[in-house]
């Protein structure tokens, strides 16, 4: 029953892109640069979403881009899971009152991040869904996925990442933090269909199912995550180039990606 609401719930948010007449004003995503480390700001006319804050220094870097675009705090922050390299900022952003709610998966970790992170959470609303969940933004419309099971055999914490799929009128999203062999599987029952921009899973280290799974969602652009002293695998950008995707690297500098509704536009 579970697999077929998730099923249900991607079909709905694919298939009703797009209908009437609505008007679509600039959304901007921020693909920060912070070396093997995820952090991603989605930009409204209403307001933003932050999926993951990068390491514990990063949150700086975060915090001056959200100045530079008018954001005094994020409407939602979306932590895909909690290795170091993804909840590191997300202590400082929340005492610093940079986040109105948080969202996040399951599984905790025993890291200095990680207990930073849990004694700032008690200040604001805290959301650990167990089932998939649904929010908008303005004209911007988020599914979070949490993960299946209750614990993985190989690798729980990457593998519990909870991932998250945005459509903004014709134009999908999907970032899917950490999520390895276990959680691949998983993703292939929920989406089948073409995604327009993908955030490439674990930094690009190659994962054996992710072939299968590109051959069916076909990304147009898809953004790797990574760093020159921990770079991403060949063969993963093989399996991109393979099915026509066009590949960033923020080991290149930070990519930021426009989208009215229709078209995307990127820059680095």
């Amino acid at each position: 029953m579970k697999r077929i609401l998730l099923c249900l719930l991607s079909l709905i948010l694919i298939g009703s892109c797009g209908c009437g007449q609505t008007t679509y004003s600039e959304l901007k995503i921020v693909c920060f640069s912070l070396g093997k480390a995820d952090a991603f700001l989605i930009i409204s006319n209403v307001g933003a979403v932050l999926i993951d804050t990068g390491y514990n220094g990063d949150a700086a870097t975060i915090a001056a881009c959200m100045d530079d675009n008018g954001v005094d705090a994020v409407d939602t922050l979306i932590l895909s899971h909690f290795d170091k390299d993804h909840v590191g900022g997300a202590a400082a952003l929340i005492n610093a009152g940079r986040v109105k709610r948080v969202v996040h998966s399951d599984r905790q970790k025993d890291s200095d991040e990680y207990r930073a992170f849990a004694v700032a959470q008690e200040s604001i609303e805290v959301i650990v869904p167990d089932e998939p969940m649904t929010f908008s933004l303005g004209n911007a419309r988020f599914a979070v996925y949490p993960p299946e099971e209750g614990e993985y055999n190989s690798d729980d914490s990457n593998n519990a990442s909870v991932v998250t799929f945005l459509q903004y009128g014709k134009c999908s999203f999907l970032f899917t933090g950490d999520a390895k062999k276990d959680r691949i599987k998983e993703l292939q029952t929920i989406f089948k269909s073409k995604i327009d921009f993908l955030k490439v899973p674990y930094h690009g280290n190659y994962i054996k199912n992710l072939d299968d799974w590109l051959a069916k969602i076909k990304p147009d652009r898809a953004v790797i995550t990574s760093s020159e002293s921990e770079p991403y695998d060949s063969r993963t950008v093989e399996a991109l180039e393979a099915v026509g995707t066009t590949v960033y690297y923020t080991v290149n500098g930070a990519i930021t990606v426009t989208c009215d509704g229709k078209n995307m536009t990127f820059s680095q």
